[in-house]
């Protein structure tokens, strides 16, 4: 039961790592859509600025593109920090110190989620989680005990013999 757990601890960590990379590779699409988010939004700014100067364009259009753009730019370092957060937890779980996994992992696309082949079902893929099988061990353990505990109850018979070697002097011996 001790080693399931082990297993099952290994396998939570693992899994908090894997759900800490997607989730970075999350926040690095979020944080390549604001970028150019503020991009369009410069250039919407700068085009709204055009057409005031030319008396084309209100000034309330002019502080709808200001305040799109201040919305655009403050969303970018909330996204950079969720980031750095969360390669910092990748950092932790992996038992480094914080300020590697930024430079390993790098940038890339969401992976695509892996099929889980089970051959018998469902069922045979419970049986293999760690848990489970500390909690069958555990079980297992408890009927063993059970099981001694009631063969207590019965008498014993025990044997013992004595073998030895009489002599009137240590010489005979």
């Amino acid at each position: 039961a001790a080693a399931a757990d082990a297993d099952g601890a290994r396998l939570t960590v693992a899994a908090e790592i894997a759900t800490a990379y997607i989730t970075a590779r999350e926040l690095q699409a979020r944080a390549g859509i604001a970028e150019a988010r503020i991009g369009a939004s410069e250039a919407l700014h700068g085009l709204v600025a055009l057409r005031l100067e030319e008396g084309s364009a209100s000034r309330f259009e002019m502080d709808q593109a200001e305040a799109d753009l201040a919305a655009s730019k403050a969303m970018l370092p909330m996204v950079e920090a969720a980031l750095d957060e969360t390669f910092n937890r990748i950092d932790l779980l992996s038992g480094r110190a914080p300020g590697h996994a930024a430079g390993l992992i790098g940038d890339g696309a969401i992976p695509s989620a892996l099929a889980v082949a089970v051959e018998d079902g469902p069922a045979s893929l419970l049986v293999r989680r760690p848990d489970v099988v500390a909690a069958e061990r555990r079980v297992a353990a408890a009927d063993a005990r059970v099981a001694e505990a009631i063969t207590a109850y019965y008498p014993r018979l025990t044997i013992q013999g004595l073998v030895g070697l009489l002599s009137p002097g240590l010489s005979g011996l």
